[in-house]
């Protein structure tokens, strides 16, 4: 989850300017203005969802981290106490 939302930031990050891609497509300049301010807001905009996205995809890495730690620690904790249960069982 981690790895899929940083991809994800790095999509935002890396996405390009709508307004250079079509602003000799517009005819009106009220529609070609409209899509500038639509896209200055939306790079402020992208700029705190891919802060976000990053804070996200750190804390689910390390959470899947520590998961995994915890995991390998109670399935230690488990054999052992078995190991130790059967071996008092025998003598």
């Amino acid at each position: 989850m981690g790895g899929q939302l940083g991809r994800l930031r790095d999509e935002f990050n890396h996405s390009t300017d709508i307004t250079g891609a079509a602003s000799g497509e517009m005819g009106s300049g009220d529609v070609a203005g409209a899509l500038g301010n639509f896209a200055s807001d939306w790079s402020k905009k992208r700029d705190t969802l891919t802060k976000s996205l990053d804070t996200l995809a750190k804390t689910a890495t390390e959470c899947a981290d520590a998961w995994d730690g915890l995991d390998g620690h109670l399935a230690q904790a488990i054999e052992k106490a078995f190991s130790s249960s059967s071996q008092g069982a025998k003598g």
